[in-house]
């Protein structure tokens, strides 16, 4: 085929890449210039003129970048973080604008670049004639809900204001990862979704069940004391940091086994269960198997 192909006796299909469109705006000022008030004009103008290039394309900023080129051959950039694509010119001007006014300059402006390096499709709604449509309103807290998480995220910083998403590592301590709500990429929707079926109630869910997580899970497991056992080993009275007086445990449920891969490293087997205690405090403890330390990670309330 490929001897065909370089004789032209077949033809081949060249791959084309289409580079990704870049919405940019920028203004070469006539004199360097450090004044506050001039530059702010300026910036205002230029996320103007990006808005629209935005809009025509039913694009939305998801990350926008401000570049400040001074007279000495040098730059400054500020960043901005989004939560949800938008081309409104009023909040993406009130985002970079308070950013701006808490980062002092180097030198005076020589030009001013804004760009937005990463974009989403925007989401359209259809207008409603009633004032009182769900729908409606619940695009509203949406939108509401992302001018707040854009405002925080500007005013604390980006790695300050986090989301969680579960990942598979069995440790509960580990189960979650925290990751920027601003300024990510956004995820694919599936074309077509289907209604999920309903779990089937099994012993694993139901309330009395030592498979259930608690309320309250601590960063980092604590050890205690166990002052006395059961005759099958576990705690029957145990001391904690948390309580001044030890408590006597009443119910206890379990074992669940928890045990890390050995691909992850070394083994990590942990023996889970949760205690009631004369107090009416449920406890979640486990036992590292190996040293048989026993630990408190969390509590039911």
């Amino acid at each position: 085929m490929r001897i065909d192909q370089a004789l032209g006796d077949v033809d081949q299909t060249l791959p084309v890449h289409h580079a990704t469109t870049t919405y940019n705006a920028e203004i070469e000022l006539e004199y360097p210039t450090a004044a506050t008030d001039l530059l702010q004009h300026r910036i205002e103008q230029l996320i103007g003129q990006l808005a629209n290039k935005l809009r025509r394309r039913q694009q939305g900023a998801l990350r926008l970048s401000c570049r400040f080129d001074f007279s000495a051959s040098s730059c400054q950039t500020l960043q901005v973080g989004l939560f949800a694509p938008t081309a409104d010119h009023a909040h993406l001007n009130s985002l970079l604008q308070g950013v701006f006014e808490r980062q002092p300059l180097e030198g005076p402006v020589q030009r001013i670049a804004i760009m937005a390096p990463l974009t989403g499709p925007l989401q359209m709604y259809q207008p409603s004639l009633l004032q009182d449509d769900p729908t409606h309103t619940a695009e509203e807290s949406s939108r509401q809900l992302a001018c707040l998480i854009d405002g925080l995220s500007s005013r604390l910083g980006r790695t300050q204001v986090l989301g969680v998403r579960t990942n598979a590592n069995p440790l509960p301590e580990q189960a979650f990862r925290p990751f920027p709500l601003t300024g990510r990429q956004p995820t694919r929707r599936a074309g077509r979704s289907y209604p999920r079926k309903r779990p089937f109630v099994t012993s694993a869910n139901l309330p009395t069940s030592p498979l259930r997580r608690p309320l309250d899970l601590l960063s980092a497991p604590e050890p205690i004391q166990v002052l006395a056992q059961t005759p099958t080993g576990e705690p029957a009275r145990l001391q904690t940091r948390r309580s001044a007086q030890p408590l006597q445990v009443q119910r206890i449920w379990g074992p669940e086994r928890i045990e890390t891969g050995w691909w992850k490293g070394p083994s990590i087997r942990r023996d889970y269960y949760r205690l009631e205690t004369t107090t009416s405090q449920w406890l979640w403890v486990f036992r590292q198997m190996g040293s048989g330390q026993w630990y408190l990670h969390g509590w039911f309330g």
